[in-house]
């Protein structure tokens, strides 16, 4: 760290410390996992994490914190999803937005592996965290299908059951594709995803 300002080494300290954070997880599950067993693989001592962290449950809800909010920017940016001259046009612009949903969680497997392993059963604050983001996005989901819904595209009028339909898919999709096969045609994934939801919402197929 010779040559970094205070600000800087403490940042890297703290990257450090979250990335060793999300290895122990992966391996171990958030019940399990120990902070002596993050310091020990970020390297530093345990006194250290506390400067920057007060417990496991801290540093764990600001991995998930960082996961929300990477998916929210790619939600806040289809405010137009529905917009689109034409049932196919709209069909692509629902699986470009499939696709960087599922490239954030390539990126982000071992906090994805967490959330869908351990889910809600273990109560506490794993349920609270895991309904945090499922309800958050949950709410993304419903704002876009209300959209389709008010300009005449979907024709599934209960908008939050749409979501709740789409969220469950998309949800137990990437477990599957990225969790258990692990070898995924993404554009292949994303166009067949889109197809099926935008198809199971009564887009219909006569004007693709």
């Amino acid at each position: 760290m010779t040559g970094m300002s205070v600000s800087e080494q403490k940042e890297t300290t703290r990257d450090l410390i979250v990335e060793a954070a999300v290895e122990v997880f992966g391996r171990s599950g958030f019940q399990k996992a120990r902070v002596s067993d993050i310091v020990s693989f970020a390297g530093v001592a345990q006194g250290t994490f506390y400067l920057y962290f007060p417990s496991k449950e801290a540093i764990f809800r600001h991995i998930c914190s960082v996961f929300m909010e990477k998916f929210s920017e790619v939600f806040h940016s289809t405010a137009e999803l529905f917009e689109g001259a034409t049932a196919k046009e709209i069909e692509s612009k629902v699986a470009g937005f499939i696709s960087e949903l599922l490239a954030i969680y390539k990126e982000n497997r071992r906090v994805a592996e967490i959330l869908f392993r351990e889910g809600v059963g273990h109560g506490g604050i794993f349920k609270e965290i895991y309904e945090d983001i499922y309800l958050h996005f949950l709410k993304l989901i419903e704002e876009r299908v209300k959209v389709g819904l008010a300009r005449g595209i979907l024709g599934f009028e209960d908008a939050k059951k749409a979501a709740v339909f789409m969220l469950g898919l998309f949800e137990r999709s990437v477990f599957y594709f990225l969790s258990l096969k692990q070898d995924i045609d993404e554009k292949g994934l994303s166009k067949a995803m889109a197809s099926f939801i935008l198809h199971g919402l009564s887009l219909g197929r006569s004007e693709v």
